[in-house]
């Protein structure tokens, strides 16, 4: 994995004079759209935009940008450390007092060594895992979860990271070194049998995940509704014009946080 430092360098360190103000961070992947031809151009399904430049993003909850970093390939440095990992530690070098953050991330980057390595740095961090990576955990497999009544959830904790699996429409499973299903709160859902919205439990740490994760989606959201329509030949013209479009959006979200 290598980095474009042109044109965000200088960028991102202008994002951040002002200091990283809030507390919630989200850490995911955005896609910057591009047709052309170049290595670095990827396909990700599922996206809103399938084609173009990954960017690692770090953001406020609300969509304020903080970091950024262009992936460009595997970096042959550090063969053996997981990606999810390497980006992780490239975002969160950027804060100079990593205790007064929270950390939420998705299941490409959460593992239960992540989190007990940022819980050694006194980071907090949260983020949904996958079942291959919660084998050697001694908790219900997903197979009996789905079993249950809907809102059931069951959770383990070794008194570093505590990880939970919750039946909603489909069994999730959450890890954290900071929260817990407590305090247990409940959450409107369709029955299908009854033919109405019904209430279930909803541990603490799922709600918390769900109002603090979205802002690199919010971001793409907001620089996706004026982007630049000036076109070029050159592969990197998009990645130019995607840092001035950066640079309004982040300007316009540090003036409703002020005003």
């Amino acid at each position: 994995m290598c980095c474009f430092s042109f044109p965000f360098a200088r960028q991102r360190h202008k994002q951040r004079q002002f200091d990283i103000f809030h507390e919630q961070l989200s850490i995911d992947e955005g896609m910057l759209p591009y047709y052309g031809h170049h290595s670095c151009k990827m396909l990700i399904r599922g996206k809103p935009i399938r084609f173009g430049s990954k960017i690692w993003t770090m953001s406020s909850a609300n969509g304020y940008p903080y970091a950024l970093k262009i992936y460009a390939g595997r970096d042959e440095r550090k063969k053996n450390e997981p990606l999810g990992m390497k980006v992780i530690e490239e975002m969160i070098s950027v804060l100079e007092r990593p205790e007064k953050h929270e950390l939420y991330f998705n299941n490409f980057f959460a593992s239960y060594d992540l989190l007990e390595k940022l819980s050694g740095k006194m980071i907090r961090a949260t983020g949904t895992m996958r079942n291959s990576r919660t084998r050697k955990i001694p908790i219900m497999p997903v197979d009996e979860v789905k079993k249950k009544h809907r809102g059931f959830f069951d959770h383990v904790c070794n008194g570093t990271v505590y990880v939970c699996r919750w039946n909603d429409n489909a069994v999730v499973t959450l890890a954290s070194n900071h929260l817990t299903h407590h305090p247990i709160g409940s959450v409107q859902r369709y029955s299908q049998s009854q033919k109405k919205h019904v209430k279930i439990r909803m541990p603490e740490i799922v709600r918390r995940y769900n109002t603090s994760m979205g802002g690199v989606d919010i971001l793409d959201k907001l620089l996706s509704s004026y982007r630049p329509r000036l076109r070029s030949k050159k592969w990197w013209w998009n990645l130019f014009s995607n840092a001035l479009n950066l640079a309004v959006v982040a300007a316009w979200r540090l003036h409703r946080e002020l005003h």
